[in-house]
């Protein structure tokens, strides 16, 4: 009954204004029922009733600190019982036994400690449950990386092909910066690659072709259809 000494103590042993705030809530008819079944040693009713109170009011500072010392003492509930305590003291800041639940905090984390490393020990099946399904997430968010990583290196692959491949000539050289600027005169016949949002059209007036040509040139059956990254060759007819 350590934890029900402890709640007694708090009522005599707090500032005047956090006794005053603690027997203003120990007042209310669900905390006076579930103390009572704490101290009638029905704590799986206690602890039922307490949560039911916090549902409804979850600044009852009183009801945190009640329901953590059952949590600690009865159930050996560690993780529960320390959330409590700390939403106590988030709640009751100036209260003097804040180095009494701090104490008790640690003990509670040396205690959860202890247990977790126990030989035999299994996780509780919600707990389980939770772990698998953050694995499950973590895995689709490593793949869908995977993923761009793949695309980013294709692309990346595609443009070094394209400039490998280009004519070395200085006639021949397509700059990225030139291609793309509307004040910069048309490219010299060769090798492009497409640029993001480019369309054919776009394309062939800038090296003063036409679309027909370039899709003849390329073999491309629908040249509306050209993808961000893909090499064109940019054909030279006579007379031009």
């Amino acid at each position: 009954m350590a934890g029900l000494a402890l709640v007694c103590g708090l009522a005599g042993g707090c500032l005047p204004e956090v006794a005053s705030l603690d027997k203003r809530e120990l007042g209310d008819p669900l905390m006076r029922r579930a103390h009572a079944k704490a101290v009638a040693g029905d704590s799986d009713g206690a602890i039922k009733t307490y949560m039911k109170l916090i549902d409804i009011e979850p600044k009852i500072a009183r009801a945190h600190l009640d329901i953590a010392l059952l949590f600690d003492d009865g159930k050996k509930d560690y993780i529960r019982a320390i959330y409590h305590y700390q939403r106590y003291l988030e709640l009751r800041p100036k209260t003097e036994k804040r180095g009494l639940i701090e104490s008790r905090i640690r003990l509670a984390s040396q205690g959860f400690a202890a247990g977790a490393f126990r030989p035999g020990r299994t996780a509780p099946p919600e707990d389980i449950a939770e772990l698998k399904k953050k694995n499950a997430e973590l895995r689709e968010k490593a793949a869908q990386l995977q993923r761009e990583l793949d695309l980013a290196q294709s692309a990346a692959r595609t443009r070094v092909a394209a400039v490998v491949a280009a004519p070395t000539g200085p006639s021949h050289k397509l700059a990225p910066e030139t291609a793309r600027s509307e004040d910069a005169r048309p490219a010299k016949p060769g090798r492009y690659v497409v640029q993001a949002g480019e369309r054919l059209k776009e394309i062939a007036d800038r090296h003063g072709v036409t679309i027909e040509e370039i899709a003849e040139a390329n073999g491309l059956s629908n040249p509306n259809r050209i993808m961000t990254g893909q090499e064109l060759v940019i054909p030279v007819l006579s007379g031009r």
